[in-house]
């Protein structure tokens, strides 16, 4: 049988084949600049390759065919991009860039080629109707958050888009545009950097996933900057800020980070300025706030503390109430505008003052996250009321403790590192890591400092200011920063995503601790009926019991949060009783106990086991046997 292909025919089939692959995204090209059919070419130039990868920010850079006194308040144009395979569509906002330039900003979610159509508010403007196409190719780099997608918030945690959990694990730059960007200087590893490049890949190093920012909060001595973004017109002056604040974005999302970042400002400067910003100026806002930012993977976090009315109520200044809460209106336009639906929340104020239970966003349209503030206090140990009011009135949305005490400001590294455990444990899961001089990028002790007065104290060590006063490098550097990759990494053997936390009830854990002092300094939690993990904080070596558990054997372990080594695992047998005693810590340091449920072999099966282990010794046995008589035959002459 002849199989041979004729030659043309093999042209044909390879041509076909190629066009299938590129049409699923697999090559990728550089098409002409994009114009649109039957239209003059003096319409305006699209800038850039009409292809991308998947959920990669790509930018097509244009003009507006008109001529706008101000673009950023005469003129719109959306891009509305359609899947030609999936029917999937997309309708991004393209923002004013200064003069008559505008840029789309997108980020493409499927392989394929997509369609797009331009929306002009001016129908007159030519631009508008605009057709074109760009092709989406396969990510071919290595970050997780391009190879899952950008995160959802359908349940307690964090999920890529492909459904796979994503662990929170932040790093605080509230005042990030202060942080040197612009110029590369040589560190002492030998790498060559800015300083916010150089934080980022050092954060990297250990794990860290989220930055954290609140990319207006630049104080300019009487926040001034944050009344005039609402009360005055939006120009150049503003128009660079933005353009300056890209670069950030940019370089968070290239090296990989998910960037939870609080909108416009501190909370105060719009409740200040409602009386003389518009609704339609404020929607205006959250617009080009989603057009320059939402194509990369960020969460939204509105403003710094904005659920209620802590900081009003606490200066005496103008007071709103659940009810009236401005930054409900920024949530509304933000979720309106915003084509991925990227998770959005109000960063809450001090878990004192705000909880799920109280919250002014618990049912705004688009709220599905929790950025919390938990306060813990070594006096009063783990708080478990405040984490139990998340878990019991969050509506299954995922908890995140977003800010609590900074290293070395609040707390020392004892406090710094402890927060992270607590979270995770108590169903929290994610936390916000802050230190001294990133979180605030200052050389001083920071702008706050005049409130610290000499000294403060978490409870247990009382820092300095003389301890606070550290250089941003030094800051990097705390060993708390390195204990969080510990953390990251000791969960990561986990299904963590499913831990349940046992709080204080004594139905699933008992502690011994009430009688030294050390009452509720400890967290517990379990998977199902197959792993456990404690936490213990108390200044003795005593902890407790796990209850009901599953007749059986299990596997502890001692994990050192300080080190994240762990010692030699040893074998508990828990009997009917289903009560583990856990022991003694190894010192009197923090410490985390985990159990993990050894299932014993199908008794079957270990029978069957052994037969084959006997079987094998017997015919082994009997080789040696034969070999050793063969031998001797030999030696008498036999065969």
């Amino acid at each position: 049988m002849n199989l041979a292909i004729p030659a043309k025919s093999t042209l044909a089939l390879l041509f076909l084949f190629v066009i299938f692959f590129v049409c699923l995204g697999v090559f990728s090209w550089n098409e002409a600049p994009l114009q649109a059919a039957g239209k003059p070419a003096d319409l305006g130039t699209f800038i850039g390759n009409n292809w991308t990868q998947i959920w990669v920010a790509s930018e097509l850079a244009f003009q507006s065919a008109g001529s706008y006194e101000n673009p950023f308040y005469d003129v719109e144009f959306d891009f509305v991009f359609t899947h030609r395979q999936s029917g999937t569509t997309y309708k991004v906002p393209a923002f004013w860039n200064g003069g008559q330039n505008f840029i789309v900003r997108y980020a493409l979610t499927k392989r394929g080629l997509w369609d797009f159509t331009v929306e002009c508010s001016d129908e007159s403007n030519p631009l508008n109707g605009l057709t074109g196409t760009v092709a989406c190719m396969n990510y071919d780099g290595e970050h997780e958050i391009y190879k899952r997608g950008f995160l959802k918030a359908e349940q307690r945690y964090f999920t890529y888009a492909d459904g796979t959990p994503f662990f929170y694990l932040g790093d605080t730059h509230w005042h990030m545009a202060l942080e040197e960007i612009d110029t590369k200087e040589k560190f002492e590893d030998g790498t060559v950097a800015s300083r916010f490049e150089y934080t980022l890949m050092r954060r990297k190093e250990l794990g860290f996933t989220v930055i954290q920012s609140e990319p207006l909060g630049v104080y300019d001595g009487d926040n001034s900057y944050f009344k005039r973004i609402f009360t005055e017109e939006f120009g150049e002056e503003q128009l660079a800020r933005f353009q300056q604040y890209d670069k950030y974005f940019k370089l968070i999302a290239e090296m990989g980070f998910v960037h939870a970042n609080a909108q416009f400002s501190y909370p105060t400067a719009l409740g200040d300025a409602m009386h003389l910003i518009s609704d339609e100026d404020l929607a205006r806002l959250c617009r080009y706030w989603v057009a320059r930012y939402s194509a990369y993977p960020v969460l939204w976090t509105l403003s710094q503390e904005c659920d209620n009315d802590y900081y009003y109520g606490t200066t005496g200044q103008f007071i709103f109430t659940a009810e009236t809460n401005p930054w409900k209106k920024v949530a509304e336009y933000m979720h309106a505008y915003d084509p991925y639906q990227h998770p959005l929340s109000a960063h809450q104020e001090n878990s004192g003052n705000t909880l799920a239970s109280n919250s002014a966003f618990r049912s705004v349209e688009g709220h599905n996250w929790w950025a919390a503030q938990i306060n813990y206090d070594w006096s009063g140990g783990t708080q478990f009321d405040a984490y139990k009011n998340y878990w019991e009135y969050g509506a299954g949305k995922p908890g995140i403790e977003y800010e609590g005490r900074y290293d070395h400001f609040w707390t020392g590294t004892w406090g710094a590192r402890l927060q992270g455990w607590l979270a995770f444990l108590n169903g929290m899961y994610g936390y916000g890591y802050g230190s001294a001089k990133i979180w605030s990028a200052n050389e001083t002790p920071g702008i706050w400092a005049g409130a610290i007065q000499n000294s403060v104290s978490d409870g247990l060590e009382t820092l300095t200011y003389e301890d606070m006063d550290i250089t941003w490098q030094e800051s990097l550097d705390l060993p708390a920063a390195q204990q969080m990759g510990y953390m990251k990494q000791f969960f990561s053997e986990y299904e963590w995503w499913k831990l349940e936390p046992c709080f204080d009830s004594e139905e699933y854990y008992r502690s011994d601790l009430g009688s030294k002092g050390d009452a509720n300094r400890y967290s517990a939690a379990h998977i199902g009926d197959t792993v456990y993990i404690a936490y213990f904080y108390n200044v003795g070596r005593d902890t407790g019991a796990f209850k009901q558990l599953q007749e059986g054997r299990y596997v502890c372990t001692w994990f050192d949060p300080c080190t994240g080594a762990s010692q030699e695992p040893y074998r508990v047998k828990v009997d009917s009783s289903g009560i583990l005693e856990i022991g003694e810590k190894p010192n009197n340091g923090d410490w985390v106990f985990s159990a993990v449920f050894d299932k014993p072999a199908d008794p079957g099966t270990e029978l069957f086991g052994k037969l084959l282990a006997a079987g094998t010794l017997l015919a082994v046995a009997a080789f040696c046997t034969a070999l050793l008589v063969r031998k001797r035959r030999r030696a008498k002459g036999g065969i």
